[in-house]
């Protein structure tokens, strides 16, 4: 179902007196508060747009050539089996050639110092960070902290340019979902690479329950949400309420508010909760006790202190051992180390709550707000159906994909900002070297790539993306994208080319590029619209010339600021 577009852009008077700023005519302002023709984004848009609007950070004109040659189902099959020797070179030449500052005090204690290096951390172990920030003690906190920037300049570069466009849409889906603010603890930035490269991005079409303990493990992870201090009597809880409310079951299947005990939880005294309450969390913290990072704690013990390695490490001392009860299921006293948290695991990640959890917000991901509820139970299935398969999660994905469900839900979701900007950037064939400033952009529009605050994740719903102050941000982040000036992210060379083929007149100029970005042609109403912002307002056979060239960056901009382009 697409987008009603009459409730897409509800712009207020304030901001329609400020879009005019956004561009240098009357007209553009009044093109920017045009509601999306509905008609032309459910009906008339190709269908190879719309699957790699969906599947991909946007179309580019090669994978709209290659998805059409090979069709959905052989293309979907290749994006769920990866090959890393067919990556896009151009990946690895731009990180090979990237620079940045690093600061660091002198050993003296003087003045700070200032080294442009390269990138370093990516390939290292968690181990090897880990070595290197105890070799700082303490001092030169910015020498780790740029472990994560390089991770976020390899999101940024992988999801403009990756052959395997689904991965990268999937990437960024389980960060989301397992959400960890990189720089909220001084000590996650030296493992956050481990976390995106060895965690997320390895498990993300694979199995669940080996991606959930992969999460639980990771030093990352574990200083987040405190587990790697939690010893019994009393355990720390963040995790285990995480790991029920966000990771797991979801809030829909909390039911304290209904019970108090847990043997009145339907299906309990059998060993089948079908939901929890707090009690479940209390008994899952214990589980969880012990589950540290080795980073040479202090144990509690005379002379005695966690082993200084950088990884997962099991503290038996901290752990309670004593008999547990999780959704009804008993775990015995002292069982073997780790055993009581791993059959948590397999309680929750098995649980036909987790499967419905996960598939809604999969299907509410990749294909509307309100996915049919045929499509979830199809998924739902498929879901429990390979529990146990390598390839559980891209098994989900082919069912969704290629549903007929997702086949209609054209234009039935709101970008992103960081979909925003990225499918802009692919769609128009910008060269793309990604910067500081361009995560302030980001930031401005409410995307905060791997420094959203809470353990939640960004939200996925239209609203928040949407209020008038937003779209106000998300017009001018399209328009400055485009510019040589601010923030100096991209370089628009296709511009002049597109001028010189396609400038002969302003109709042929605007409908390449309407097509191009939104693959479809504009209405005649669209089109003379557009044409308007290039200045030829009732002339449209009138050719472009290069002397035009920034009210053609306008236009171009202009149809990114469309209804039309900013849904997927």
């Amino acid at each position: 179902m697409a987008i009603n577009r009459r409730n897409f852009v509800k712009v207020s008077s304030a901001a329609a007196v400020a879009a005019p700023m956004i561009s240098t005519s009357l007209q553009a302002a009044t093109l920017l508060k045009k509601e999306p023709d509905e008609n032309l984004v459910v009906q008339n848009i190709a269908p190879e747009y719309h699957i790699l609007n969906k599947i991909a950070y946007g179309p580019k004109e090669e994978d709209v050539a290659l998805l059409k040659k090979k069709g959905l189902e052989k293309y979907l099959k290749e994006q769920l089996n990866p090959k890393e020797e067919e990556e896009n070179p151009i990946i690895a030449k731009k990180l090979s050639e990237y620079t940045y500052e690093e600061k660091f005090k002198a050993e003296d204690g003087g003045k700070e110092e200032k080294v442009t290096t390269k990138i370093q951390y990516l390939d290292k172990t968690a181990s090897e960070l880990w070595e290197k920030k105890q070799s700082l003690k303490g001092k030169n906190f910015n020498l780790i902290t740029n472990a994560s920037r390089e991770v976020a300049l390899a999101t940024f570069l992988k999801a403009a340019y990756s052959k395997w466009q689904l991965r990268e849409v999937m990437v960024e889906f389980w960060h989301n979902h397992f959400n960890i603010d990189a720089f909220s603890d001084r000590r996650i930035p030296v493992f956050f690479v481990q976390f995106d490269r060895d965690v997320i991005r390895k498990h993300c079409f694979g199995n669940f329950r080996e991606l959930l303990e992969a999460t639980a493990k990771s030093p990352a992870m574990l200083y987040y949400l405190n587990n790697n201090a939690s010893k019994a009597s009393p355990a720390n809880e963040n995790y285990a309420r995480e790991l029920f409310e966000l990771h797991t079951l979801g809030e829909d299947n909390y039911f304290n508010e209904l019970y108090d005990k847990w043997k009145e939880v339907p299906g309990a005294a059998q060993g089948k909760a079908i939901g929890y309450i707090d009690e479940d969390v209390y008994e899952t913290a214990r589980a969880f006790t012990g589950w540290t990072v080795g980073d040479n704690s202090n144990t509690g013990r005379k002379n005695e202190r966690v082993p200084s390695s950088g990884e997962f490490y099991f503290q038996d001392s901290w752990h309670d051992h004593y008999q547990k009860r999780v959704l009804g299921v008993e775990i015995p006293s002292n069982q073997g180390p780790m055993e009581d948290a791993k059959k948590v695991l397999d309680i929750l990640a098995y649980h036909k709550g987790t499967a419905t959890f996960l598939c809604t917000k999969i299907c509410t991901r990749l294909v509307s707000d309100t996915p049919p509820k045929s499509l979830i139970s199809k998924a739902v299935a498929t879901w429990m159906k390979h529990h146990h398969s390598k390839d559980q999660i891209a098994q989900v994905l082919k069912t969704i994909v290629l549903s007929d469900e997702f086949q209609k839900a054209k234009g039935a979701k709101v970008k992103r900002p960081f979909e925003l900007i990225l499918s802009f950037i692919r769609a128009s064939d910008m060269d793309f070297n990604p910067n500081q400033k361009l995560y302030s952009l980001l930031n401005e529009m409410g995307y905060q790539l791997f420094q959203w605050p809470a353990p939640t994740g960004h939200p996925d719903e239209p609203s928040y993306w949407t209020g008038a102050g937003m779209m106000l941000k998300r017009w001018k982040a399209v328009d400055l994208i485009t510019n040589k000036y601010y923030p100096k992210a991209t370089t628009f060379d296709t511009l002049d080319k597109s001028i010189e083929q396609y400038g002969s007149t302003a109709t042929s100029f605007v409908s390449y590029w309407y097509k191009k970005l939104i693959g479809a042609q504009p209405s005649e109403k669209t089109k003379n619209d557009l044409v308007a912002v290039l200045g030829k307002e009732g002339k449209e056979s009138e050719a472009i010339t290069i002397k035009e060239k920034e009210r053609a960056r306008k236009t171009v901009a202009s149809i990114a600021m469309l209804a039309e382009f900013q849904v997927r």
